[in-house]
């Protein structure tokens, strides 16, 4: 499958045709990862977009103390670092470790940036989409919070 398809396809680039996506082209790279190997550490640098072609993507975060959080299970046709990739010196909050052999493609932010530059019915789609994403995060630590204060009372 073409790259620009598969990028085309996902919420960020959503309504864009491959041919608006063309100049995005030489900046897409294909990586793979053995299962068990970290795309990302939190901490590490924002600087690239991830779409999952195939395979499984874990995304956590282990505290001190070893006990882990997950977040979330990727998998195909799913972006990965779209929160830090949007920042300036944006950097990962969480990990991301395949649990299978996976192939993603990457798009490094400068590139990114420049493309969005021009694309401005773009940036209100990323804008939609992110706010998606907060609604999402929100909704979830509320009932993390009503779930804990159920259990305190009783």
């Amino acid at each position: 499958m073409d790259p620009l398809e598969i990028f085309a396809g996902t919420p960020i680039f959503e309504g864009l045709r491959e041919g608006e996506l063309e100049r995005l082209r030489p900046s897409v790279r294909s990586r793979s990862f053995d299962k068990g190997s970290y795309l990302f550490r939190e901490g590490d640098s924002g600087s690239h977009l991830y779409v999952i072609v195939r395979g499984k993507v874990k995304i956590g975060r282990v505290e001190e103390g070893g006990a882990e959080v997950v977040f979330a299970i990727a998998g195909a046709d799913d972006l990965l670092g779209e929160l830090s990739v949007s920042e300036n010196d944006g950097e990962r909050t969480a990990d991301a470790q395949a649990l299978e052999p996976t192939v993603c493609l990457t798009i490094a932010r400068a590139p990114r940036l420049e493309f969005l530059s021009t694309q401005p019915s773009m940036l209100l789609q990323i804008i939609s989409t992110l706010s998606g994403y907060i609604k999402r995060k929100d909704a979830a630590i509320a009932e993390m919070h009503f779930s804990t204060y159920l259990l305190e009372w009783r």
